[in-house]
């Protein structure tokens, strides 16, 4: 993922210029963006997630007042969003590939000795078909459901009979 992050933000090995400014060249905003707004882009998106944003700041000299300054030109807001878009994709992908083995988790706990543990597994079962992330949700998925989100009543008797079966 690292090396994706690389791609995006432009800081590959052997790029010449300021770290991060391929990616703003490809935005076409190679000469709107300073070389500390790109190092505190760099740094905000970077690798190390340990960082506040104050911290980061600090760490630039850069007043609260003129970051938020920043925020208001266009430049430096459609870089910021840009590169928010791409963590906020690499995350979605993440939750994605996991989310059969998280659901399998989940099924499995509503075998668990422990009564509570099992109820509260049956819980957010229901509570997940009846709030799905479209984002995640295939076209099958859609099927049992009516407009306002809620469960038709054919996906509830099915759900009813499987949790009755290992009930």
């Amino acid at each position: 993922m690292a090396d994706l992050r690389k791609w995006e933000m432009g800081s590959e090995k052997g790029e010449k210029g300021v770290k991060g400014a391929k990616g703003a060249e490809r935005m076409g905003m190679k000469s709107r963006l300073t070389r500390k707004q790109l190092a505190v882009l760099d740094d905000l998106f970077g690798e190390d997630a340990s960082a506040s944003e104050g911290q980061i700041l600090a760490k630039h000299a850069v007043k609260p007042v003129d970051y938020r300054r920043w925020h208001g030109e266009e430049a430096f807001s459609q870089e910021f969003s840009a590169r928010m878009d791409c963590l906020s994709r690499q995350s979605r992908l993440l939750i994605a590939r996991y989310a059969s083995y998280a659901a399998a988790k989940l099924i499995a706990l509503t075998e668990s000795e422990n009564q509570e543990t099992a109820r509260k597994a049956c819980l957010d079962i229901i509570d997940r078909i009846q709030t799905p992330d479209s984002r995640l949700q295939t076209k099958d998925d859609r099927e049992y459901e009516l407009a306002d989100g809620q469960l038709t009543p054919e996906a509830a008797e099915k759900i009813l009979a499987i949790l009755a079966e290992r009930g």
